[in-house]
Protein backbone atom coordinates (compact mmCIF):
# COMPACT_ATOMS: atom_id res chain seq x y z
CA UNK A 1 0.00 0.00 0.00
CA UNK A 2 2.79 2.35 0.50
CA UNK A 3 4.53 1.96 -2.56
CA UNK A 4 1.35 3.58 -4.54
CA UNK A 5 1.81 6.46 -2.17
CA UNK A 6 5.40 6.79 -2.93
CA UNK A 7 5.34 8.98 -6.10
CA UNK A 8 2.89 11.29 -4.31
CA UNK A 9 5.42 12.12 -1.62
CA UNK A 10 8.28 12.92 -4.02
CA UNK A 11 5.94 14.95 -6.22
CA UNK A 12 4.84 16.68 -3.17
CA UNK A 13 8.25 17.34 -1.97
CA UNK A 14 9.49 18.59 -5.39
CA UNK A 15 6.86 21.01 -5.24
CA UNK A 16 7.30 22.92 -2.09
CA UNK A 17 11.34 23.21 -3.14
CA UNK A 18 9.79 26.06 -5.80
CA UNK A 19 7.61 28.68 -5.93
CA UNK A 20 6.84 30.77 -8.65
CA UNK A 21 6.11 34.53 -8.63
CA UNK A 22 4.94 36.72 -10.84
CA UNK A 23 8.03 38.46 -12.08
CA UNK A 24 11.62 37.81 -12.46
CA UNK A 25 12.90 40.97 -10.01
CA UNK A 26 10.69 39.25 -7.15
CA UNK A 27 11.87 35.67 -7.63
CA UNK A 28 15.12 37.60 -7.61
CA UNK A 29 14.55 39.42 -4.22
CA UNK A 30 13.26 36.02 -2.96
CA UNK A 31 16.00 34.22 -4.15
CA UNK A 32 18.25 37.28 -2.10
CA UNK A 33 16.09 37.01 1.13
CA UNK A 34 17.26 33.25 1.27
CA UNK A 35 20.35 33.80 0.45
CA UNK A 36 21.25 36.49 2.80
CA UNK A 37 20.66 33.76 5.68
CA UNK A 38 23.81 32.47 4.76
CA UNK A 39 26.40 31.15 7.10
CA UNK A 40 29.96 32.87 6.12
CA UNK A 41 33.42 30.60 6.58
CA UNK A 42 36.46 32.55 6.95
CA UNK A 43 40.01 30.52 7.14
CA UNK A 44 43.21 31.59 6.02
CA UNK A 45 44.81 30.40 2.61
CA UNK A 46 48.28 31.34 1.34
CA UNK A 47 48.37 33.89 4.26
CA UNK A 48 44.96 35.73 2.44
CA UNK A 49 41.91 35.74 4.63
CA UNK A 50 39.18 34.31 2.39
CA UNK A 51 35.14 34.25 3.33
CA UNK A 52 32.87 32.20 1.77
CA UNK A 53 28.78 31.83 2.03
CA UNK A 54 27.12 28.63 2.23
CA UNK A 55 24.23 30.51 -0.27
CA UNK A 56 24.09 31.30 -3.22
CA UNK A 57 21.63 32.21 -6.33
CA UNK A 58 21.84 32.21 -10.07
CA UNK A 59 19.41 32.73 -12.87
CA UNK A 60 18.11 30.15 -14.82
CA UNK A 61 16.95 32.42 -17.78
CA UNK A 62 16.09 29.25 -20.17
CA UNK A 63 13.59 27.80 -17.10
CA UNK A 64 12.53 31.42 -16.09
CA UNK A 65 14.29 30.98 -12.90
CA UNK A 66 16.44 31.58 -9.89
CA UNK A 67 18.11 28.64 -8.44
CA UNK A 68 19.19 28.20 -4.53
CA UNK A 69 22.17 26.36 -3.94
CA UNK A 70 23.40 25.73 -0.27
CA UNK A 71 26.05 23.81 1.12
CA UNK A 72 25.11 21.84 4.24
CA UNK A 73 28.46 21.39 5.31
CA UNK A 74 28.83 24.92 6.05
CA UNK A 75 25.45 25.45 7.29
CA UNK A 76 25.76 22.54 10.18
CA UNK A 77 29.66 23.83 11.16
CA UNK A 78 31.03 20.24 9.76
CA UNK A 79 32.93 22.48 6.45
CA UNK A 80 36.74 21.81 6.72
CA UNK A 81 39.10 23.68 4.58
CA UNK A 82 40.62 20.13 3.61
CA UNK A 83 39.90 18.04 0.76
CA UNK A 84 36.67 15.62 0.69
CA UNK A 85 35.52 18.07 4.06
CA UNK A 86 34.82 21.07 2.01
CA UNK A 87 30.85 19.84 0.72
CA UNK A 88 29.19 20.36 -2.02
CA UNK A 89 27.19 23.14 -3.64
CA UNK A 90 23.47 21.43 -4.38
CA UNK A 91 20.18 22.88 -6.04
CA UNK A 92 17.83 22.69 -2.75
CA UNK A 93 15.41 25.59 -4.20
CA UNK A 94 13.79 26.83 -7.05
CA UNK A 95 12.32 30.42 -7.63
CA UNK A 96 10.47 30.72 -10.31
CA UNK A 97 9.15 33.38 -12.04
Amino acid sequence: MMRHFAPLLLLLGLVGCSTTYSSSKQAENACAEWESQKVIIGYEAEQVNKTYGSRWCKQNKKENEFLGYKNHKMEDGTWKNKEGKEGRFQIVKRFRY
